[in-house]
């Protein structure tokens, strides 16, 4: 039987964690916000192999350097063992 890959799209994801799609897709600033949405880019590059320029323009970036910063940042979080981070990753679980 082959394998079937399931990716977790952005509403789902949305959904599990209780934010709204609209948040995660803006520019908002606020903690819990930006963390959901730096860990969804973690996910789509660590899980499906999308590159950082599909991503950025998937959220609307005219960068991937944003999308990189944010993966890093996920990263720096999950090496130390960060509980707020573990919430959403165990969303995409």
């Amino acid at each position: 039987m082959p394998f079937t890959f399931y990716m977790l799209s952005l509403e789902e994801y949305a959904n599990k964690i209780s934010i709204p799609t609209s948040d995660l897709l803006g520019r908002s600033r606020k903690g819990s916000v930006s963390l959901a949405r730096e860990v969804y880019w973690y996910y789509l590059k660590k899980e499906t192999g999308m590159y950082l320029s599909e991503i950025a323009a998937m959220f609307g970036r005219k960068q991937h350097s944003t999308i990189s910063s944010g993966i890093k940042n996920v990263n720096d979080l999950i090496s130390v063992g960060d509980k707020c981070v573990s919430r959403f990753i165990e969303a995409i679980s």
